[in-house]
């Protein structure tokens, strides 16, 4: 009796403790699990949503790079027909003044005014004749030059803009890939480590279950005989009880009969 109370009341104890460190195993199990797989704040969409900033990052690299080569090959064109366009126009300006200036004097094509005596009375009027319309053409082409020019500083001041907007971008695309790597490698070591401990976790649960199951088993096999005597004890007491009152009331009869005294009386004249 007293067996089977102080193994039922440990084993109890140790099936409780069980209970206990499972219950907090699986508190534990659930909130790895959340931290892991939470569909919003989860290690693993947190880990997918840095990689989808990191492919974009690269990505968005690599088509500004491109758009600013095709860019920067267009300004280069553009350039280039300048200079080409600006040295026609300065080529075909200095022909002009050669022409109207020197060849056609020379030339007689221009009316040189009344100074020249051999002048006809009709060319004595002071008028320039093709000269003015020269320096028309010769002015119309140095505004065709000036507007070229400009279109050069334009071009090379949008140059300059583009170019600093592409680099100022992509300090920031390297800065946001570094920053997407750097947090992956975290979150990939952190997810690492919860992974391992959510196992162990889960090998313990599964350890301390068993071990529960083990103890309510040695409680079962120990009920039968265990509630026997419990259903018994009194029964057994009292026949204990009073088979020890039968006995003491055997030996009282036993020790008054004529031949117990005789033989008690024998015995010592025997040992004098």
């Amino acid at each position: 009796m007293a067996w089977c109370a102080k193994e039922r009341k440990i084993t109890n104890a140790d099936i409780e403790k069980k209970k206990s460190a499972i219950g907090e195993l699986d508190t534990e199990i659930a909130s790895l699990t959340t931290e892991i797989e939470d569909p919003v704040t989860g290690l693993l969409i947190q880990i997918k949503t840095e990689e989808g900033t990191l492919s974009k990052c690269i990505k968005d690299q690599a088509e500004e790079t491109k758009d600013r080569q095709d860019e920067n090959a267009e300004y280069q064109k553009e350039i280039a027909n300048c200079v080409k366009s600006q040295d026609l126009m300065t080529r075909a300006m200095r022909v002009l003044k050669k022409y109207y200036g020197e060849t056609m004097k020379k030339s007689g094509f221009v009316q040189i005014g009344s100074d020249n005596k051999d002048a006809p009375d009709t060319w004595k009027d002071e008028y320039k004749g093709q000269s003015e319309n020269g320096n028309k053409v010769t002015a119309t082409l140095q505004t065709i030059l000036e507007n070229i020019q400009k279109g050069e500083e334009n071009a090379h001041s949008a140059e300059v803009t583009a170019q600093h907007a592409f680099e100022d971008s992509m300090t920031k695309l390297k800065k946001d890939e570094k920053d997407a790597q750097e947090s992956i490698t975290e979150l990939r070591v952190s997810l690492a480590e919860k992974q391992k401990t959510l196992h162990r976790k889960t090998k313990d649960q599964k350890a301390t279950t068993k071990e529960k199951k083990a103890l309510q088993e040695y409680l079962l096999d120990m009920k039968p005989e265990c509630d026997y005597i419990v259903q018994n004890i009194a029964a057994r007491e009292f026949n204990r009880k009073q088979e020890g009152e039968a006995l003491d009331k055997a030996v009282k009869q036993i020790k008054d009969t004529n031949a117990y005294k005789e033989g008690e009386l024998d015995e010592k004249i025997a040992k004098r």
